[in-house]
């Protein structure tokens, strides 16, 4: 079953692919995704079951989030938590990791897994400095952040993690094979449900 966010993702993409420009800039996307030019930040953003390929609804996602970051946009951080995430099913074991690699100060953790709208969610106890360089004009963003993140771990849909930085405006990631976690900031509200612009496209 295709969640909402998917569908809406599908929707618009297949809209936008009536213009060729567009279709031109999600190809480099979608090539640059399977050769893995975005490095770490691939898997925080969308992380793919191995047995699937990357496919241009994943280039649309993924090249939204990528240009929000591009132009300071949403501002980021990670804690090193030393221990990569076990299986979905491993709520135990996955509770066990967060509560040892966590200072019990600064942050606090809940996984839950299943089919929810997040896999648990992350305290930020205390501010924490998070920061972004705005690629266009080289400002350097720097924000005071605390509350709760949706937590996202191991595969995740690029939609879906548009959906949490859209509705909450912040996400905590912890995908496969990463000892990080990765926290996400959206600076402002936007209207429209989820564009990049042609004109930003050298950023992707």
């Amino acid at each position: 079953m295709t969640s909402t966010h998917k569908q809406e993702c599908i929707s618009h993409v297949n809209e936008l692919c009536t213009n060729p420009e567009w279709c031109l800039v999600l190809s480099k996307i979608l090539s640059n995704l399977h050769n893995r030019y975005y490095g770490e930040w691939q898997d925080v953003i969308v992380q793919k079951w191995e047995r699937f390929s990357y496919d241009i609804y994943d280039a649309f996602a993924f090249g939204n989030v990528w240009a929000w970051m591009c132009l300071g946009e949403i501002v980021c951080a990670r804690i090193y938590l030393g221990s990569e995430p076990g299986k979905d099913h491993d709520e135990k074991g996955n509770n066990d990791k967060l509560q040892r690699g966590l200072s019990e100060k600064l942050f606090n953790a809940i996984f839950c897994g299943g089919n929810g709208d997040s896999d648990g969610y992350l305290d930020v106890n205390e501010p924490i400095e998070m920061d972004m360089t705005n690629l266009e004009t080289n400002e350097h963003i720097i924000k005071s952040v605390a509350g709760r993140f949706p937590l996202e771990v191991g595969y995740t849909e690029g939609s879906k993690t548009i959906d949490h930085l859209r509705s909450e405006m912040r996400l905590a990631r912890w995908p496969y094979y990463s000892k990080e976690i990765y926290l996400l900031k959206k600076i402002h509200h936007w209207s429209e449900t989820i564009d990049f612009k042609l004109d930003g496209k050298e950023l992707l």
